[in-house]
Parts: structure tokens; sequence; C-alpha cells
């Protein structure tokens, strides 16, 4: 019976050594009106990166979102639309010629041309604030 024990042991150790989940930052609300040309970008694809790299935070939070029929995504970073952390961001928009499908490969042509699909070249730019007004993003075509 003691052998018995001293197998569970290391397996019980193992566990309780493993990786953990990054703690979550504090989110608030965002609301975000993507319009091009005037009309509702409807179904286009919003991601904000954050300007700043957090070095203790290996994975940091992206919040994303989807432009409705009434042009504006609600910001998800952990569930849906919860919001995003305060920061400043650089956005990246993607909007596809039709709907999204996970499964499609090739990925449906961007309407936006690439102009504000990368981060690392998207000249858009957002503050997440407490209590701040909607984000408004007007795009030409």
């Amino acid at each position: 019976m003691l052998h018995a024990r001293w197998r569970i042991l290391p397996l019980a150790f193992a566990l309780g050594c493993g990786p953990t989940e990054p703690e979550r930052q504090a989110v608030v609300p965002v609301a975000v009106e993507v319009r091009v040309s005037g009309a509702p970008a409807v179904d286009a694809q919003i991601t904000f990166h954050p300007t700043r790299d957090d070095p203790a935070n290996a994975m940091p939070v992206r919040p994303r979102g989807l432009v409705g029929a009434d042009g504006v995504a609600r910001l998800t970073s952990y569930f849906t639309d919860d919001g995003a952390p305060e920061g400043d961001y650089t956005v990246t928009i993607v909007w596809p010629t039709t709907k999204s499908n996970r499964d499609e490969a090739p990925p449906a042509p961007d309407r936006l041309k690439g102009r504000y699909a990368d981060a690392k070249r998207s000249k858009l730019t957002a503050s997440v604030r407490k209590d701040a007004e909607p984000i408004r993003l007007n795009l030409p075509r």
C-alpha cells in the first residue's frame, strides 16, 4: 500500500506545477462605429492591438469585434462584448467581400484592400478610457 501512495505523489506534484492562467486585466465596455464612405461596414472584423508591450504579459489581450448592421462593433476581450482594457491601441480592420467563414480557404478578399489589415502598417489608432464616448472610425472607400 505504501508504494501506491508514492506513485500518486509525482502525479499530484506535476499537476500542481503546471502553467497558470494569466491574470485577466480589468476591461471597460467599448463600442466602435465603423463606416466606409458614410455607410456601415457590416461584417467588418476589427481588432485592437496594444501599442505598448508589457514584458510581464507574454500574451497581451487583443480585443476584437464584428461590425453589426448598425455599423457598431462591441469589443470582446474575455467574454462576449465585455470590452477592452484601458490604454492606447493600433486598430486593424478587415472587411471581407462575403460573410466570414473560418473554414474558408483562401479567405474572402478584403474590400479595404489590406490598407488596415496589418498592425505594423495601419494608421488607425484609438484610446480606450473609462466613460469615454464611442469610438468612431470613418474610412474612405
